[in-house]
Parts: structure tokens; C-alpha cells; sequence
């Protein structure tokens, strides 16, 4: 089917009456034989890429038409979901029925007299009962099918398993098989054949009501074939949304409108044309018209919907014409003549099948040393005037200003948390599958929707697979993401408190395979680039000492970054914590909710215009301990410093208070201490609950935030630089 060619599709081919395909009411679908000649085959092609083993070495020399469980591994964890698989089939099996059953009750009228009949107690079933029928035994044949193909190969690689290491396996607790995380989902779709013959022709009784419903069914269709986005940001990222099984019929309706009539669209055209100019004859002008409303009613057939079924059926089981009966026997019997004459050739259906692998999550800390990598990517809007003096000298634009596109976006930093963590992620999980996306990749190019083409980077383009960042809050793209000091995680671990980087979890769609314990530690490896450097992240070659300080291009002190107080050596900074492991969906839904309750630990360097003579001036004005004993107003501590923790009001900053709610919120300062470095420059530690504003704590945000470091000092105070050090958990 043109652009589906790609994708699993299976209709038999040279069938006959023997092979048990023919039926007129439900296209073959039930027979057995169709199951294994035509269904199982694309079930098993959409099946292979998620099956295939882990090792490349263990799939060389095997032939590419090997059995499907001759590339299964014992240890893939390929289990199939409960509701698997789902199956959509046409609710024209419906229409059929309801003339089959409108024929048996004929049947029985025309022999009432007959002692055998009437005595037969008949119940016939009604269409919407057949259908389900018929939908239920194919999809319980096709699961036991599909449970023998991934299962075959566990008592042939039983041995294997004994010598599977330790990092090879896959760890899944009880409560993510309770949850079906990372399960398999198989989805049909049974299309009746596209044919123009009269085998598609309708009892004139159901071409009538789709006749005076054209309007809403082709609403309907217009809705379906143009989903709401569920994101419509402006910036080139590609956007996540979809479901594997809408985005395959999707694709399916939007294949079958481009495809169906291609032969004579343009001559068609030509009369549209000729018509509205009004050079046609009154003869064309009814063949047009017929040959349209032809169009959409073979538009609509293969995709009628069972309220437009139900409907029909409803008023002919209500109307008191005795002659629709006569019509519904006499179209079945019709219909089974040309079967029969055709050799059931024409009564193919065309089977499309997917299958997708549920989301599973991986949680993990990150640490980030640079200040400008931000957690996700961020875009900001272009500003509308681009020419710069340089432009203008040359001659560009003839000095004239030239305007950027409308919502074109400019990026903000070199890379992103996200992006550093997610591409290694979704490698080591063998891929992320493009065979879902609701743009089918062609080529390097995903189909578009207005029957063109488009680059799979352009801004729009909408996937299924995919990793997506969720983060436990976030930290300003200047602001760094560090591990504490030494001494704080000392103080700390005789309380029992833990400190961490920043919690993260992955939520990854639809990927290959469910990652390894040797996978996850070579995610972690690529992302920190230990084996790149060969540095040992767990090492602890220096402490962080009070005067860890430089100088900038500014002359503004800067703080060191010691190599114990992040993750390997990313050159962006980046690092992740080791090992990463596989959890159930509630880490992921209690992510933020434990944010709220978490104890955050901050470092800054900060600017007075008070001047500072000593620590001890220092320490007495804003009532903290000094540097050398910053542990003692930390969590855990036996002694208490007066004033802390320090209850603080604070008012919905300015920076932010385009996008949120103006409230007065109460937060607590639980810890401070502080080192002079110069007159004009001292250095804080502090830890907070969450929730905190740190920089307006500091400079006071026009006494928005009070008290604060520069209403204690008595003066204007400013901060340079801001590090989040660890998350106590």
C-alpha cells in the first residue's frame, strides 16, 4: 500500500474455497487457516526487531528468514500484556451479519408450519453479538499463538540461562510485572480489501442512511485524520504524544485516502474544473456528482463506525416495510454468489499489525559542573531585528533592518541535562522504535500529513519511541548541580541522612529491549566518559578548603570545583551516579511529590556594598557559624546555632512572577555559615527546605523576601554565583 510498504502487512495470495478463507459475513478472518497464512506472519515481522538477541555475535550466520524464535533469547524478558493483543476489525462484519441473521429469520417464517422448525427453539444472536464473537476468537486465538512464538525458545536456551552472568540479567521486581513494565502489546488492524468491484456494494438501505449522515462522518473522519497536539511549543525539539495503536490507524486511513481512485483523480479535476466555470453539460455534471458521491461512500466503507452500524440496524429492525428483509436476503445471497464465482479471491482482507514495548523507568542522580548547560533544552523567542553593524558594512540588507522569521527560536547554552543523559539511555536500551511514530520514517524522512514529506529534526515532527527527563525540580542553567563537601556528609551520615545529586527519572517508550545490569553500568560509563579519561569518579583526591577561590576575567571570586564533588569527566559537565536501576512507575509519580519534603544544601559567593572587616563581623551579623565549622548548623548536628532555623517570608519573586501565582509562601533557612574573602566579597553555606528562593533570600528581591542576607548586613548585597550542593534524601 505505497508508503505502508514498509511496514507489517500480510494479505494471502492465491487462496481458494479449500484453504478455508471464505465467508460473506466475516471475510475469512476466523478460519485457522487465515491466522497462519496471513495474520501470524505480519504479528511475526513487527514482533523480530524487539526479540532479536543482545549480542551482535549471536546473530551472525544466521539466515534472515530464521523462525522468530530462533532470535529469541531466554533472558529478553519479552512478556506479552494482558489485553494482547487488541485487535480492530471491520464493523462491516456487522452489516454482513445482520443480513445473514434477517436471511435465517425469513428462513423460519417461510417454514413455520414445519414440525421439525418450530420445534427448534432458535435464539438468533444479533450483529453487534456476532462481531464481538468473532473479534474475541481471533484475538484469544492470536494471543496463544503469539505465547507459543516468545515461548518457544525457553526450553531450547534453558541451559544457556545457567550461564548467564550476573550483569547480564534483567532485573524486574514483583511490583513492575504487577504493572506490565516494558511487556509487549500487540495491535491489529483487519482492513476488508480495497476493491472497486460490486462485492463492496451496500444494501441500498445502508447507502441511503450514509447518505444523510455524510456530514457527520466526514467530520468524524476529518477529526481523526487531524489530531490535537497535545504540545505546540515553538521550539525545533521534537515533540512527544501518540499511542502506538492510533498512530498505526492513522497512518492506515491516511494511505487508504491518498491511494484510493488514484487512476482518474485528475480527469476528475479536469470536470471539477470545467463544472465550476460552468463549460460543462448538464451530463457531465451528473457524472461528476455520482462519481464524488461514489468516493465517499467508498471512503467511509472499510472505516464505518458501530454507531453508524448500530444505527442503521436499529432502523430496520423498528421499520414495519417488510420489503427491507426481502432486500438484506437477497444482497447476502448476491454477495455470496460473486464469492463463489470469484473464487474468494476479492474477499482478502489486509492485515496491519504493530507491536510496541511499554514504558519502564530508570532512576538515578545527576551532578552538572558548568553553568551553561540548563536541565532541558531552552529555546527563547529570536528578537526581531537580526542586522548587526558588521552586516550593515558589508552591505547586507542595504542597511536596512531585516526581520528573523516569526517564533523562530534561539538555543540558550551548549547542551542540556536531558540531552546528555537520554540519547546514551535510549543506546542502551537498543534503540527507541520508529515503526510507532505517527510520521512513519521513509528515507530519512517522516511521512507528513498534508501528503508531503518532511525532516525527522524538523520542528513538529511528533514520536512515540522516546526517552523523556524528569527531573526532582530543577536548578537555574546558572546554577551548578554539585555533590556536597566532605565535611557536610560527614555531619550528615551520623543523623542516617543520605546526600545526593539531583534524583531523575527516565520514562522510556516503545525501546528495543529492557537494559541489563552490564547496560546500564555502560550507560553510565558513556555518559561520565570514564573510559575516555580513566578517571575513577569514586575518588577522593582533595577536600574542598575555604579558600578554593579564583578569580574571573572580572575579578569576581569564583569557587573551585574539586573532582570528589561531581560524576566522571563529561566534557559538558554532566555526570550521572552509578549504578542507574530499573523501578516501578510510583518512583516517577512520588518524584516532585518528595520534592516538596526535601532538604536542598546551597553554596554562593556574595557582593556587599557594607564593607566586611573579618569572619567574626561577619558571622555576628547574620548570626550563623563560621566556614571552619560549617557542619554544626547542619542537619544531624548536636549544637544549635542561634536564630536557626530562621523562618523567612517570602513574596512570589519578580522573575518569575510572569508565570506564577503572586502569594506570600514561609520557608526556613535550617542552616548558615559563612567565610569572608574580601572586604566587598564573603562566601555562605546554607541548607534549606524546599522550596527555598535562595538568590532572593540573598539580595532581598526589594524587600519581597524578608528577613535577608542584605537586611541583615544593613545593606545592598548581591549574588554572583549560586551552587546547588546536594539533595538530602
Amino acid at each position: 500500500m505505497g508508503n505502508l510498504s514498509d511496514e507489517t502487512m500480510s494479505s494471502p495470495e492465491n487462496t481458494s474455497d479449500s484453504d478455508g478463507y471464505s465467508c460473506s459475513v466475516c471475510f475469512g478472518i476466523s478460519s485457522p487457516s487465515y491466522h497462519t497464512a496471513c495474520i501470524l506472519p505480519a504479528i511475526t515481522k513487527s514482533l523480530r526487531p524487539y526479540c532479536e538477541s543482545r549480542n551482535a555475535d549471536d546473530t551472525q550466520g544466521n539466515d534472515k528468514d530464521t523462525t522468530l524464535s530462533n532470535n529469541i533469547s531466554a533472558n529478553q524478558l519479552n512478556y506479552l500484556t494482558r489485553e494482547s493483543p487488541t485487535v480492530n476489525i471491520p464493523w462491516l462484519i456487522a452489516v454482513r451479519a445482520h443480513c445473514a441473521i434477517t436471511s435465517a429469520k425469513l428462513y423460519i417464517i417461510q417454514n413455520e408450519n414445519d414440525t421439525a422448525s418450530s420445534n427448534l427453539g432458535i435464539r438468533l444472536n444479533t450483529a453487534e453479538e456476532v462481531y464481538l464473537r468473532i473479534k474475541e476468537y481471533v484475538r484469544s486465538a492470536l494471543w496463544n499463538s503469539i505465547l507459543e512464538m516468545l515461548d518457544t525458545s525457553t526450553d531450547d536456551n534453558n541451559d544457556e540461562d545457567k550461564d548467564i552472568s550476573e550483569l547480564d540479567r534483567v532485573d524486574i521486581s514483583e511490583q513492575m510485572h504487577k504493572e506490565e513494565s516494558g511487556y509487549l502489546g500487540v495491535h491489529i488492524i483487519c482492513l476488508p480489501p480495497k476493491t472497486t468491484s460490486t462485492n463492496y456494494q451496500l444494501p441500498p438501505s445502508l447507502t441511503h442512511h450514509i447518505q444523510q449522515n455524510m456530514q457527520q462522518l466526514q467530520s468524524n473522519q476529518y477529526r481523526i485524520l487531524n489530531p490535537r497536539k497535545r504540545f505546540r511549543g515553538n521550539d525545533p525539539t521534537l515533540k512527544q504524544g501518540g499511542d502506538p495503536r492510533s498512530n498505526l490507524e492513522l497512518r492506515v486511513r491516511r494511505c487508504w485516502m491518498r491511494q484510493y481512485g488514484n487512476n482518474d483523480d485528475d480527469e476528475r479535476y479536469h470536470k471539477r474544473q470545467r463544472l465550476d466555470n460552468g463549460s460543462s453539460s448538464s451530463g457531465e455534471v451528473v457524472k461528476v456528482k455520482n462519481e464524488q458521491q461514489h468516493d465517499e461512500i467508498s471512503m467511509i466503507i472499510p472505516w464505518l463506525e458501530k454507531s453508524t452500524v448500530l444505527q442503521w440496524i436499529e432502523n430496520q429492525t423498528t421499520s414495519q416495510d417488510g420489503s427491507s428483509e426481502a432486500e438484506l436476503s437477497t444482497y447476502l445471497r448476491q454477495l455470496h454468489n460473486q464469492n463463489s464465482a470469484q473464487n474468494c479471491q476479492s474477499e482478502q482482507c489486509t492485515i496491519h499489525a504493530t507491536t510496541f514495548r511499554r514504558p519502564f523507568y530508570v532512576q538515578g542522580t545527576y551532578t552538572k559542573c558548568r553553568r551553561d548547560v540548563s536541565q532541558t533544552p531552552f529555546w527563547v523567542a529570536a528578537p526581531t531585528t537580526s542586522t548587526t553593524a558588521a552586516e550593515t558594512a558589508d552591505g547586507n540588507d542595504n542597511g536596512k533592518l531585516s526581520n528573523k522569521p516569526r517564533n523562530a527560536m534561539i538555543r540558550k547554552g551548549i547542551s542540556s541535562v536531558e540531552e546528555e543523559i537520554c540519547p546514551m539511555l535510549t543506546i542502551g536500551c537498543g534503540g527507541i522504535s520508529q515503526l510507532n511514530n505517527e510520521y512513519l520514517p521513509i528515507n530519512n524522512t517522516v511521512e507528513h500529513i498534508n501528503n508531503g514529506s518532511k525532516s525527522s529534526s524538523e520542528k513538529g515532527a511528533v514520536v512515540y519511541g522516546m526517552c523523556k527527563f524528569h527531573g526532582s525540580g530543577r536548578e537555574d542553567m546558572d546554577v551548578r548541580m554539585l555533590l556536597p563537601p566532605p565535611s557536610v556528609v560527614a555531619v550528615n551520615a551520623k543523623a542516617g541522612i543520605s546526600i545526593t545529586g539531583r534524583p531523575f527519572v527516565c520514562e522510556i517508550f516503545d525501546a528495543h529491549r529492557i537494559p541489563s545490569r552490564r547496560d546500564l553500568e555502560l550507560v553510565v560509563k558513556s555518559i561520565n566518559c570514564i573510559e575516555q579519561t580513566g578517571k575513577n569518579e569514586e575518588s577522593n583526591d582533595t577536600d574542598t578548603k575555604s579558600n578554593d577561590i579564583k578569580l574571573d576575567e572580572k575579578g569576581w571570586p569564583q569557587t573551585k570545583v574539586q573532582p570528589d564533588r561531581y560524576h566522571g569527566n563529561n566534557p559538558n559537565g554532566v555526570g550521572v551516579s552509578s549504578p542507574l536501576s530499573l523501578v516501578p512507575s510510583k518512583a516517577f509519580s512520588s518524584l516532585q511529590s518528595q520534592t516538596e519534603s526535601k532538604v536542598k544544601f546551597y553554596g554562593c559567593v556574595c557582593w556587599s556594598s557594607v564593607p566586611i572587616s573579618s569572619d567574626e563581623e561577619l558571622i555576628q551579623t547574620l548570626g550563623c557559624s563560621s566556614w571552619k565549622e560549617e557542619g554544626d548548623g547542619d542537619i544531624g548536628s548536636d549544637k544549635v546555632i542561634i536564630g536557626y532555623p530562621m523562618k523567612i517570608h517570602q513574596s512570589t519573586p519578580l522573575r518569575v512572577l510572569h508565570r506564577r501565582s503572586s502569594d506570600i509562601r514561609i520557608r526556613h533557612v535550617l542552616s548558615l555559615s559563612g567565610s569572608r574573602i574580601s572586604d566587598h566579597w564573603f562566601r555562605l553555606r546554607l541548607s534549606t527546605e524546599a522550596g527555598t528562593y535562595i538568590k532572593e533570600f540573598v539580595h532581598g528581591d526589594c524587600g519581597r523576601t524578608y528577613p535577608s542576607v542584605g537586611s541583615l548586613i544593613g545593606g545592598r548585597v548581591d549574588i554572583t554565583e549560586l551552587d546547588c550542593e546536594g539533595i538530602a534524601i
